[in-house]
This record gives structure tokens, sequence and C-alpha cells, in this order.
């Protein structure tokens, strides 16, 4: 004896849980052959899109949850299934120090419960970012001022952002150590001096470039002598260590082409002889 027709059913596939403000991608799966799919929503989310195919996108709105129900029909008529998808809160926190001594660098490191995200750093208050501002890690150049404010605004896949920042103090009364020297230099020139000044009697200095620039002479003492590469930039460092205290400090040194030089002849064009 043969059994009779199967019960029409369905399943939908997609992740359990979503951060606020991402989007994600279910599946409606069924048992039996459709004419016909439908899908709604309810609670903290929307859909984005078709709502009339097998797929559909739906982006999380605030922390709670929501509800996606498919509405299909079969040849015995129409059936729905559904399933609710919690919604969490982006969690996040930046590393690094919380105070930290003017014109020194810093680096602070992002992590968060989300993957796949883009990330892109800024900084408000006395404060410069020094290189790339779309990594996980990012070093900052404090200033002069009392204080920075660091953010990470995090661009999620597929359409929603998050923020998560970090204050950080400057203490403009005190230094580890100062470089100074040309903030701006041209292309290969050469002869230029930088020195450093350290909070404390420095008993032992060690200097290092990376970049478009290279050190020439010694490295061991309170000055050095730099040569510019090609176009773009320098960084320049000094470790130092002395009674009861050590540190480095680093500057970022711009290199520029070097101005062409032009001239001009004036006078007639032409001389008549013995005149």
């Amino acid at each position: 004896v043969g059994s009779g027709p199967q019960e029409p059913a369905c399943s939908i596939l997609g992740p359990s849980s979503v951060i606020e403000s991402t989007t994600h991608t279910f599946r409606a799966e069924f048992n039996v052959p459709v004419t016909s799919i439908s899908w709604s929503i309810t609670g903290y989310g929307h859909i984005l899109g078709s709502s009339t195919d097998e797929y559909v996108q739906v982006q999380a709105d605030q922390s709670n949850s929501f509800t996606l129900e498919v509405t299909f029909t079969a040849t015995t008529g129409t059936f729905t299934c559904s399933r609710t998808i919690d919604v969490e809160e982006l969690s996040c926190s930046i590393s690094g120090p919380s105070i930290v001594d003017a014109n020194t660098i810093s680096t602070f490191g992002l992590t968060m419960n989300v993957t796949g995200a883009m990330i892109q750093w800024s900084v408000g208050g006395s404060g410069t970012i020094i290189g790339p501002a779309n990594t996980t890690q990012v070093q900052v150049q404090a200033g002069a001022g009392a204080q920075f404010t660091l953010t990470a605004t995090i661009v999620y896949t597929g359409g929603g952002t998050g923020e998560c920042s970090k204050s950080v103090e400057v203490d403009d009364q005190a230094f580890s150590c100062l470089i100074s020297g040309p903030s701006t230099v041209t292309t290969g020139s050469s002869g230029n001096i930088y020195s450093v000044t350290t909070e404390v009697a420095a008993t032992s200095l060690q200097w290092s470039i990376s970049g478009n620039g290279t050190i020439v002479g010694a490295t061991t003492t309170n000055q050095v002598s730099v040569t510019a590469g090609a176009t773009g930039s320098f960084m320049l460092s000094v470790a130092y260590s002395g009674p009861g205290s050590s540190g480095t400090c680093s500057m970022n040194v711009s290199v520029l082409a070097t101005p062409q030089m032009t001239c001009s002849v004036s006078g007639p064009g032409s001389l008549v002889q013995g005149t």
C-alpha cells in the first residue's frame, strides 16, 4: 500500500543571530515543488529588494529580534513557515594608552564582534593619524593640546555603520623626547639635520629611519644627517635611555619633488657684424 502525498513544509536557512544595522541573506528550502513565494517580516528588521524569490535580503535594525515568515503555494494549498532571528548590539573596544605625552606616537587597536566590515579611523582634537587609517591598528601622534578622541567607523557589508571611540589625555607638560628639524624636504636633498631633546640626560641613543630617506653617518649621537629619497615621506625615530627613564619618539617628514630650475636670456635676436 503506497503512502499518501507528502505534507508541504519549508525551513528558513541563514544566521541565527546578527548585529544591528548589518545586512544578511536568508533562503527558503521546500520539500515539495512550489508555484509562488512571499516573504514578510515583523520586529526589528526590514526586507531589502525582492520578497518573492527563494532568497531574501534583510537588514537588521536596533538590537532585539525579528521574525521572518515565508508564505508559499504548492499543489495542495498555501502554507507558511517562520523563524525568529536575534539582533545583537555592536560590541567594540579600542585598546591603547589613555594618557600620552605630547609629540609622541602611540598605537591603538580595534576589537569588535563583527567580521567582514571595513574600518575607517578618524581623530579629533590634539592628534594626527600617522600611516594607514583603514586597518584594525592605527598610529596617532599626539599634539600639544589637552586631549584627542579617536573614532573607528565600522562599515558593514551591504550597508549600515557603527562607531567606537576612545578619549586620550595628552600631557603637554611632559615629554619623553622631541625631534627637531625640517618637516618637509625635497627629493635627493642631503644634509638635512635632525636633533633630539630628551626629558633626562640620555646615556644611549639609537636613530632609525623608514620610508624614503637614508641616515648618513653616525646613528648614536644627539643629531643625525638624512638624505631624502623619492617623493613621499620618511619616518625618523630615536630610542633613548637614561637614569630611570627610557622612551622613543618619532617624526614624520614629507618628501616633495625638487622644483625645476628655469632660465631665459634677453637681448636682440640678431647682430650686425662689427656692432
